[in-house]
């Protein structure tokens, strides 16, 4: 495991699954259906645990502009600035139980942000799965 910084929030475009796991590849589906200049942008995953034991998952990527998603018809979220604890996995392609696996461990670190989310960074065949840490001036 590493520590990573983000050091600025990151504004991005993103559509909500309809269900997780099943919904997820759909979401991504709809999401690059609407944009344009698909390898200019990040893509990523953002999830969090719902009340009744779900996942709320969104699939994202990188805004172009500030208007983007609501010109688009998309959801907007940001991606909060800050420190994360993260695991990149080669190839996640070969075994994709491994990005829950290591979002499970990583969960269990003591001081998660309470507010946080997982956060799925892609790059190329890869994926960092990453967590968000408490920020030193938060109390708690």
């Amino acid at each position: 495991m590493e520590s990573i910084v983000l050091d600025k929030a990151i504004a991005v475009c993103c559509v909500t699954a309809s269900s997780f796991p099943d919904g997820v590849l759909a979401a991504f589906q709809t999401l690059h259906g609407k944009l344009d200049h698909k390898e200019k942008r990040q893509h990523f995953g953002i999830s969090h645990g719902l009340p009744d034991g779900g996942i709320h998952y969104l699939a994202a990527a990188t805004e172009l502009n500030p208007s983007e998603a609501e010109t688009l018809g998309l959801d907007r979220f940001t991606i909060q600035k800050g420190s994360y604890l993260g695991v990149t996995i080669p190839d996640y392609l070969k075994d994709l139980g491994e990005i829950g696996r290591t979002f499970h461990r990583l969960l269990q670190n003591p001081n998660l942000d309470p507010e946080g989310y997982c956060l799925e960074i892609y790059s190329g065949k890869d994926v960092q799965c990453l967590v968000k840490l408490k920020n030193e001036d938060q109390n708690g």
